[in-house]
Formats: structure tokens, sequence, C-alpha cells
């Protein structure tokens, strides 16, 4: 009877985590960006291309399931993904992109200064390298190349600005909820990326460096970011 009970509670963790792993409503990033893309193509989905998998790409994800004789869950997992990459001639992933929620202090320890990691815009799914430069209280970021620079820019419409925005932050194997502005302020270490400064780069929990206390706006976006408004 025990073993029974062990086994049936490792087949249950293990479908939970086969289910979990799958790209569904609620995720965000290039992969969904990519999902949208075939649905479009294939005549399911016509929507904003935004990388967020909202009730628009549910729909479309199951009306594709329909017709495709696949089970109608609007979850988009081995099969979905096989047959979606198949149908619209593209990669099409099953891996989910919900970001998590790590605290600063988490971030601080695992990204260090003078790393370099992928940053993708929730709302485009348009995506730029940078490279961390400093910060004690939220990291301070430069885009590593000009074309890093250039995407960076027409996240604001082609202007510096220091509105926030939700962005996934690909870190230590996963994407990490964090939110950006997009103003160039104070020092810079990269001459030649067209950037005259760098960008605060915040996550959960983290303040900014003049006040010493977190950024409702910046914690909002770090909370949309990771799915949780």
């Amino acid at each position: 009877m025990r073993r029974s009970f062990s086994f049936l509670l490792l087949l249950l963790l293990t479908l939970t985590a086969i289910t979990s792993a799958a790209l569904r409503k609620g995720d965000r990033g290039q992969d969904v960006v990519e999902l949208q893309k075939a649905l479009q193509k294939l005549g399911f989905y016509s929507g904003s291309i935004d990388g967020v998998f909202g009730s628009k790409t549910l729909e479309a994800v199951k009306a594709f399931q329909v017709q495709h004789g696949l089970t109608v869950d609007g979850v988009v997992g081995s099969e979905t993904s096989a047959a979606l990459s198949q149908k619209s001639g593209m990669k099409i992933s099953s891996r989910s992109s919900r970001a998590a929620l790590l605290s600063w202090h988490t971030v601080h320890r695992i990204f260090a200064v003078g790393s370099v990691v992928r940053i993708v815009d929730v709302e485009t799914g348009r995506s730029f390298y940078a490279k961390r430069r400093g910060g004690q209280q939220h990291a301070d970021c430069e885009p590593l190349t000009a074309s890093d620079t250039s995407v960076l820019r027409s996240l604001y419409g082609g202007r510096w600005s220091w509105n926030r925005r939700a962005v996934l932050v690909e870190l230590d194997g996963q994407y990490v909820a964090g939110s950006i502005n997009g103003m160039p302020h104070g020092q810079s270490s990269i001459p030649d990326n067209g950037f005259p400064g760098h960008f605060c780069l915040h996550f959960y929990g983290s303040k900014t460096h003049g006040t010493g206390s977190t950024c409702p706006d910046h914690q909002k976006m770090v909370l949309y970011a990771a799915g949780r408004r």
C-alpha cells in the first residue's frame, strides 16, 4: 500500500511538472510572439503580436486544436506545438515562458557586475542585450551594442524616456520579471553603443539609488511581467 501511494504521488508530481511546463494563458515573451505569428499565418489569430498569451491567443489555440483533432484545452503542449510547427513551417516551442518573481536580493547575487543578459520587452516581444555595469539598490545596465540601443530606443517610439516597461530578463536559465526605463543617465563604460549613460533595471523589491525606497511604477511593471497584475 505504501509503495503504491509513493508511486501515485510520483506520477502526480511528474504530470504536474509536464503540464506546468507547457505554454499557456498568462505566459509572455518571445515564445508567445512566435506562437502568435504562426496562428496568424494559419488564419486563426488576428490580434496584436504582443508576446502576451491572453484571451485572444487562447481562443486561437483552441480553434486550431478543434480543426486538427487535438485536445481542446488552449494549452500548447508537445502535440499542439508539433502540429503548429508542421502546419506553419515555423518552430513553435511548448516551453512555458512565465517569468519568475525573484527578489532583488537573489538577483543581485546571481546577476554579477559585468554579466550580459537578454532582455525581452513584454508588450512587443522585441529583445536586446545589456551588460550590468553596477548598482547596489537595482541594476545599472547598458545596451551591449549600437544595435541593442536601437532596439531599446524603438520601444519608446524612437526617443529617450523615463517611462517604465515590463520586461523578461533571461537570467540563470530562466525568465525573471523586471522593469526598465529608457533614459540614458549617469556614467557609461561602453563607448561605441550609442547610449550616453546607463538605464535602470529593477526587480521585485529593488529600490532607487536616490531615495532608498521602492519605486511603485517599477514594481507595478515587475508584477505585470510576472503575470501578477
